[in-house]
């Protein structure tokens, strides 16, 4: 068995517990009064005023209500919240291909009577372009050489030639040699 003052002490714990629990609850009570006005006082207040003030004394009372009461502890997530869509880029247009810059250099050229005589070198080559000659292993308009490439045009004043994977023309100035 417990001592008398533990007895005294144990008695006057319960009974603060016992007071707490019900001043609690009488604020409850008292909050939810306030916070719903009875069927009652609001019929007989929308009785006695016409229909126009009675919507702002409804309308004011909710926002009186709304403002009494407040949710201090709201609804809460820990789940992400989805991204939010990002604007898709244009697509780049695609660059119109070019041809590469012609490989090879005019290094000589000479003229007679019948013919022009051009002799082009670069990657260890040597060629000779001619319009009308029987020069072994020359290259006439029209013919291709280096594999890629067309002779189209010889002139004093430029050479015309075709990159034939993209059908483009490319000029090489000869000097107008006289």
């Amino acid at each position: 068995m417990l001592s008398r003052p533990m007895q005294w002490l144990l008695g006057a714990t319960l009974a603060a517990t016992a007071y707490t629990f019900w001043h609690d609850s009488q604020q409850e009570a008292e909050l939810e009064s306030n916070a719903r006005p009875a069927p009652r006082q609001a019929a007989s207040a929308i009785k006695s005023i016409d229909k126009a003030s009675a919507a702002s004394a409804v309308a004011a009372s909710a926002a009186s209500q709304a403002m009494s009461l407040s949710d201090l502890f709201p609804k809460q997530s820990w789940a992400t919240q989805p991204p939010k869509p990002t604007a898709v880029p244009k697509p780049t247009p695609t660059p119109v291909p070019v041809a590469p810059p012609f490989p090879l250099q005019i290094t000589s050229t000479w003229h007679d009577k019948v013919s022009d005589y051009y002799v082009l070198e670069g990657q260890g080559q040597s060629l000779v372009l001619c319009t009308r000659c029987d020069t072994l292993g020359r290259i006439q308009p029209g013919e291709t050489f280096l594999g890629v490439y067309r002779l189209d045009k010889l002139s004093r004043d430029v050479l015309t030639i075709t990159y034939l994977p993209l059908n483009q023309q490319q000029s090489l100035p000869t000097g107008g040699t006289p």
